[in-house]
């Protein structure tokens, strides 16, 4: 009798039944497709704000430049440079140049002494995008200003992909200071 009693005990403590084991698997997996979609949103998130804070340095910089060289400094948009491929953002690159000569394709055209900064593909998946006409060449006059512009200029920043609800907008000040929207 002590052999049957035995053998019950040991047979309830051999360990998990199969069920038990893929329910366990199961609710492992649904917690971690939930962790992992909000953690992709999160770094979406902090990419686009990267990329905003990362234009207004280069904005700044450009501001900073223009006042200490007494000169109009362009921050122009990589639009492609005849390489089959324009673009309208800002994503492909960021080129500041110090007006000495500036030609119309000042991007694609480079003379290493007027370059102040120049960013290739810095936005990765984020790019800013202009929004009603804004331009995407800014000039910043001797003063810091924006040049000839007594207009806000709009502009988002989107990882690609992203509804336009996702999307940071932010505008240019004639003062070319940034502000969120």
């Amino acid at each position: 009798m002590n052999d049957i009693i035995n053998y019950k005990n040991m047979r309830k403590s051999r360990g998990v039944t199969l069920v038990e084991l893929l329910i366990t698997v199961a609710i492992m997996t649904i917690l971690t497709v939930v962790c992992i979609t909000g953690y992709s949103s999160i770094i979406s998130a902090d990419r686009k704000d990267s990329v905003v804070s990362d234009f207004r340095a280069i904005l700044e910089q450009a501001r900073m430049e223009a006042v200490k060289q007494n000169r109009s400094v362009y921050v122009l948009a990589d639009t492609g440079c005849g390489d089959g491929e324009t673009t309208v953002g800002w994503h492909d690159g960021i080129v500041v140049w110090v007006e000495k000569t500036v030609p119309d394709n000042a991007a694609c055209t480079k003379n290493e002494d007027e370059v102040v900064r120049e960013e290739t593909n810095w936005g990765g998946n984020v790019t800013i995008e202009p929004l009603n006409g804004a331009p995407l060449q800014l000039v910043f006059n001797s003063r810091g200003e924006l040049d000839g512009s007594d207009s806000i200029y709009s502009y988002r920043a989107c990882s690609r992909g992203d509804e336009v609800t996702d999307c940071i907008s932010f505008s240019i000040s004639p003062l070319g200071r940034i502000v969120l929207d």
